[in-house]
């Protein structure tokens, strides 16, 4: 089983910025279409964790990519992180304190 990793603020940007053309790098944003709209990191794909077709959205994708996943705080993507582990992802990466820690440090 893999291991989900969990980064600070600095540790995250630092992987957004290595890793900024590499087409196996997904940023995934769980909050709301409303919070996604207001402001999100930047190439960030929206998958709204309350729509009703967030379990089959989640089953679709491709688990050889590696996976950075945020929402607000922590609940949706520690979630997430572990339904992403479960159907087979090896390569999970976790905001730790969402983007309201990102926020407080950086402006992306």
């Amino acid at each position: 089983m893999s291991e989900i990793i969990n980064l600070s603020p600095r540790e995250t940007k630092d992987l957004i910025d290595n890793n900024i053309s590499n087409k196996d790098f997904i940023i995934l944003d769980l909050r709301s279409k409303a919070a996604f709209q207001k402001k999100h990191i930047q190439n960030a794909v929206h998958l709204d964790y309350h729509a009703d077709d967030f379990d089959d959205n989640l089953e679709n994708l491709d688990i050889s990519k590696t996976y950075l996943i945020y929402c607000d705080g922590n609940a949706k993507a520690n979630i997430t992180s572990e339904m992403l582990q479960d159907l087979g992802a090896k390569n999970i990466y976790k905001l730790d304190g969402g983007m309201i820690r990102l926020y407080n440090e950086f402006d992306l």
